[in-house]
């Protein structure tokens, strides 16, 4: 199982197309859906839950976009914020929904990098807007003309550290579960194992006995016996455990974190471009 590596699935001529672009167009399909489950039959009152929870979304990105960028930001780019965090999330949560069957695409530089540059241009095209080409051009020279290679620089850092800081975030939690599951891979045993309690948990869960399990333990009277017998439940559930622990933490709780950071600088860089 190669989660972490790139593959050609196949050719459109001499042009590869990769998992990483298959799973950015389902990702993006996804987001439409999403968007066009939630947004259809609207009414000036709502009359659908669905409805509700739009103009709950829509409203939550126009605070968060006023409050960070400022109101120009919020009445002209709001759409587009909105569009990246909602890809980002839906692609950093793959791997904890689809538990390793899909490669976030954000766990490729490939993807990052003309994300960034997209932020990157509307950066700098609402900085000329502001300042006319002339103030653009002279921004270069201040304080003054020694500072314009670092000038230059710095207008360019942000799509590198846009890009890597979500990549080498994303990229770090898919090895470290790519190995994880090379254990199922090379070892039956633990395959066949780890299904089984599996199985058994969801039976005990579905048929409601993991309560009467839980107060079965609480019914040994030697504390020994009891903690022994906890332990040894436990020790079952280690691999499932594990997986779980994975995922929710590079996926849900860093895959969260790190698309709103994007989403946050984003919006805080064009709102200083508009002059807020």
């Amino acid at each position: 199982m190669e989660i972490s590596s790139i593959k050609a699935l196949f050719y459109i001529g001499p042009v590869p197309i990769t998992n990483t672009m298959v799973n950015t167009w389902f990702f993006m399909g996804l987001v439409i859906a999403l968007f066009a489950f939630l947004t259809r039959k609207l009414t000036i009152v709502p009359e659908t839950k669905s409805q509700v929870v739009a103009e709950m979304i829509v409203n939550a990105i126009d605070d968060f976009a006023e409050n960070s960028g400022g109101k120009k930001a919020k009445d002209t780019y709001a759409p587009y914020f909105l569009s990246l965090f909602a890809f980002f999330l839906m692609c950093n949560w793959s791997g904890f929904v689809f538990w390793g069957i899909f490669r976030p695409p954000t766990a490729d530089i490939a993807t990052m990098l003309p994300l960034s540059f997209a932020t990157f241009c509307l950066i700098e095209y609402n900085k000329v807007k502001s300042n006319g080409v002339g103030g653009y051009l002279k921004s270069f020279l201040d304080p003054f003309p020694l500072f314009l290679p670092m000038n230059i620089f710095g207008e360019l850092a942000p799509i590198i550290s846009l890009a890597l800081r979500m990549f080498g975030n994303l990229f770090a939690g898919l090895v470290i579960s790519t190995l994880f599951y090379q254990l199922y891979v090379n070892n039956g045993f633990v395959v066949a194992y780890t299904c089984v309690i599996g199985i058994l948990l969801c039976i005990l869960i579905a048929t409601g006995n993991f309560t009467k399990l839980r107060n079965a333990l609480k019914g040994i009277e030697s504390k020994a016996a009891r903690r022994i017998a906890t332990a040894g439940i436990a020790i079952l559930c280690i691999p499932i455990l594990a997986s779980t622990f994975i995922h929710a933490y590079f996926d849900v709780f860093s895959g969260a974190i790190q698309s709103l950071i994007f989403t946050m600088l984003t919006v805080c860089n064009v709102g200083d471009a508009m002059g807020m």
